[in-house]
C-alpha cells in the first residue's frame, strides 16, 4: 500500500477512533496517511477547529474508491490495494500506539485556556450523563445511579458535570448546588457554537480526577485516554 485515505464519521468520539487507527497504521507502515473530515449533522465542525494541523499528514482529496471497513479484522482481511480509501466511525487497527497518538493532538490554545478559568485550582471529578439520542446509554446509566456514587465522594468534592441534558443540569445542581460545574453554552452537535461547547466538555472531562461516565459512550473514553484519567462507567 502506498497511500492511505480515511474518512472518519459520526460524533466526536468515534472520529478520533478512526483518526488514531490511520495514524498508527501510517506510523507502523511506514506510508503516508490522507485524513478526510467532513463536517455533517453529528459533528458540524472541522478538525482544525479543534486542534492544531497534524504534522506529516495529508488532508482533503479522494485517490481510490472507499471501502466500508466495519471492524479491525475486516481491514486485515481486505486486498493490498495501492491506494487505499476507508470510510469509518470505529477504530480499525489494533495498535499499542493508540492512546499515545491520541494524546499526540493539540487542542487550540483558547479551549485550553475556557477550561483553566473555569476549574482554577480546584480537583473535579467529571460526570458524563448522555442523553437525547443514545438509548443505550439512557437505558443502563440513569440519573439515580450516578446520584447514589456521588453521594459517597467527600462533602468538599466539586464535580464537572458534561451533559447534553438541561434537565440533567437542574437535577444535579438541586442536590449538589455550587458543587456541580458546567460549561453553559448550547450543546448542538449540528452547529459550530454547539460542537466548541461540547469541545469544551471533552477537554474539562480529561483534565478532572476521574470520569464517572454513561455507559455506551466513546466521548468519554476518548475523553480519559486523552488526559489518562480514570474511568468508570456507571451502569445500574
Amino acid at each position: 500500500m502506498e497511500t492511505l485515505t480515511v474518512t472518519v464519521m459520526a460524533g466526536l468520539g468515534n472520529r478520533l477512533m478512526a483518526l488514531t487507527s490511520a495514524l498508527a497504521i501510517g506510523r507502523e507502515m511506514g506510508i503516508p496517511v490522507r485524513i478526510i473530515w467532513t463536517p455533517s449533522h453529528e459533528c458540524r465542525i472541522g478538525f482544525d477547529d479543534l486542534f492544531e494541523p497534524l504534522p506529516n499528514v495529508q488532508r482533503g482529496g479522494i485517490f481510490s474508491p472507499p471501502t466500508m471497513c466495519k471492524n479491525a479484522a475486516e481491514f486485515l482481511t481486505l486486498p493490498k490495494m495501492k491506494n487505499m480509501h476507508i470510510i469509518t466511525y470505529i477504530p480499525f487497527y489494533q495498535s499499542p500506539q493508540l492512546s499515545s497518538i491520541l494524546r499526540e493532538l493539540k487542542p487550540r490554545q483558547h479551549f485550553i485556556d475556557t477550561v483553566k478559568t473555569l476549574f482554577g485550582d480546584k480537583t473535579i471529578v467529571g460526570v458524563q450523563i448522555r442523553r437525547t439520542d443514545n438509548e443505550q446509554a439512557i437505558k443502563h446509566s440513569p440519573t439515580e445511579a450516578f446520584l447514589k456514587v456521588m453521594a459517597t465522594y467527600p462533602i468538599s468534592t466539586y464535580f464537572f458535570l458534561a451533559t447534553d441534558s438541561d434537565f440533567e443540569k437542574v437535577k444535579l445542581r438541586d442536590v449538589y448546588g455550587p458543587r456541580i460545574l458546567t460549561f453553559d453554552a448550547p450543546l448542538n452537535r449540528n452547529t459550530i457554537t454547539g460542537m466548541k461547547a461540547g469541545f469544551v466538555d471533552f477537554l474539562a472531562l480529561s483534565r478532572c480526577s476521574e470520569i464517572l461516565a454513561s455507559y455506551h459512550s466513546s466521548f468519554s473514553v476518548k475523553a480519559s485516554e486523552f488526559g489518562e484519567v480514570p474511568l468508570r462507567v456507571i451502569k445500574a
